[in-house]
């Protein structure tokens, strides 16, 4: 069975061409810092990017809430499993860290 890839509707595409300066905002160095990623730069604007694209497909603007900072959470919850995952292969890499 063949699944079809995600697409974003034109309305979500709009919110996310208009929103594609917050990536490199929430990537900023800084950032790679917080999450202890340095290193790598470019996986870390893609998955804020990917985060941007799932924000925009979730947003729900009856909600009340404004679409960029609803943007940046979705991004840095992102940016968090990256972190973790990062962390966990570092860990299964390394038993003596496990002490």
């Amino acid at each position: 069975m063949e699944t079809k890839p995600n697409r974003l509707k034109p309305e979500e595409q709009k919110l996310v061409e208009e929103h594609l300066p917050l990536v490199k905002r929430v990537a900023d160095r800084r950032s790679l810092n917080r999450y202890r990623l340095l290193g790598e730069e470019e996986d870390v604007m893609q998955e804020a990017a990917l985060g941007l694209m799932r924000a925009a497909a979730t947003f729900n603007p009856a909600k009340g809430c404004a679409f960029a900072p609803y943007a940046c959470i979705c991004m840095r919850n992102r940016l968090n499993q990256l972190r973790k995952k990062a962390m966990r292969q570092v860990c299964t890499a390394s038993p003596e860290r496990r002490r």
